[in-house]
């Protein structure tokens, strides 16, 4: 079990913060897409509770979580999380829901990380908008994110699900639980990657 603390910052300029990064000399990997699933029970026990159980495929494995708050404030997320590496991702969806959970919503993203002083940055891109996440220890976090020209007071301790509900709610549409790319969407970012890793290895 480990301490998650977290900022994350909306409505980022991703090319300028990947500026920054490689200035303040930060280590980058190459995005990738992550397709997630959300369980929950039938009467939503967990969602009540503030608990994340997710189920994340991307590239290299699958990985299941469960996240509990840990305190935290308006602009400092903190959780108790468990992590595993799981070899088969279609058998461990099976396994959870044998055991009552059944997937309550999927979300889509793609992510970059970079490491700077001890900390992990993950440049977001989601159906609803561009998005930076900073973990690592919780003294550190306000040092590296005014490394990268951003205020800890601009950050937001919400999930990226309420920061859909309250997307949704501005462009006036109906509120649903998953945020995933459009068909169209998903292909061209796949390929956008794919295209990148190419780049690389000629």
């Amino acid at each position: 079990m480990a301490v998650e603390a977290e900022l994350k910052f909306t409505d980022v300029d991703h090319a300028a913060v990947r500026a920054l990064l490689l200035q303040n000399g930060a280590a980058g990997e190459k995005a990738y897409f992550e397709q997630n699933l959300v369980f929950d029970s039938q009467e939503q026990a967990l969602r009540k509770e503030q608990i994340l159980l997710r189920l994340r495929h991307k590239p290299g494995g699958s990985l299941l979580t469960l996240k509990r708050p840990d305190g935290g404030g308006d602009h400092l997320k903190r959780c108790r999380e468990w992590q595993t590496r799981v070899e088969d991702g279609t058998v461990m969806r099976r396994i959870l829901e044998e055991l009552g959970f059944a997937v309550s919503f999927a979300y889509e993203k793609t992510r970059e990380k970079w490491t700077l002083d001890g900390c992990v940055i993950c440049l977001d891109h989601l159906p609803f908008g561009e998005f930076m996440e900073i973990e690592g220890p919780e003294e550190r976090l306000p040092e590296v994110a005014g490394r990268l020209n951003m205020n800890v007071r601009h950050s937001t301790a919400q999930t990226y699900h309420a920061l859909h509900q309250q997307w949704r709610v501005e462009q006036k549409l109906p509120l649903q639980d998953g945020f995933v790319f459009s068909d169209e969407e998903r292909e061209k970012l796949l390929r956008d990657i794919s295209d990148e890793r190419d780049s690389t290895t000629t």
